[in-house]
């Protein structure tokens, strides 16, 4: 009967004891958080500087691989038209040639510092005919002041590369 009388004095339930030696799961996870950030924005600012040739390069290559691809569809010629300011497209119609206004084939000028290598730029005109061949092939060779070049190549066949 003791025992009954001390059982029913003593609490039921005891609380761990509480250390605070660590660090709870959610102080850990804001911190791994903010390391990240700190990684990113860290790798975000340390890496090398972009090639802006190659940056141009690959630019026009998208838009002619897409000027080709318009004519093929559109069953009628598309003219690019590269100069020492940029580059242009143009769709044959009944009436002549006029600007293609789409969004990915507006006219695109070169960025700062970027200019067409070689001799004095005159005009270059190059067509894609409906079955997407380009006449004439054409080499475009563009340099970054100070710095590296590229070249873009458009075959005769209507193939689009970046050298």
């Amino acid at each position: 009967m003791a025992r009954r009388a001390a059982a029913g004095k003593m609490p039921i339930f005891m609380p761990p004891l509480i250390k605070r030696d660590g660090f709870t799961l959610s102080e850990m996870l804001v911190v791994l958080a903010i390391l990240a950030l700190m990684t990113s924005v860290a790798i975000w600012t340390l890496r090398p500087g972009t090639d802006g040739a190659r940056v141009a390069a690959e630019g026009l290559a998208a838009r002619a691989d897409a000027a080709r691809n318009l004519a093929i569809v559109d069953g009628g010629a598309v003219a690019l038209t590269i100069n020492a300011q940029g580059y242009f497209f143009e769709r044959a119609r009944e009436n002549g040639w006029q600007r293609v206004d789409e969004r990915r084939l507006r006219a695109h000028h070169w960025a700062s510092g970027i200019t067409v290598d070689g001799p004095p730029v005159q005009t270059a005109r190059l067509v894609f005919d409906r079955f997407g061949l380009a006449t004439p092939a054409t080499l475009v060779a563009l340099r970054q002041s100070g710095g590296g070049s590229t070249r873009v190549r458009i075959n005769a066949d209507g193939r689009v590369q970046v050298e």
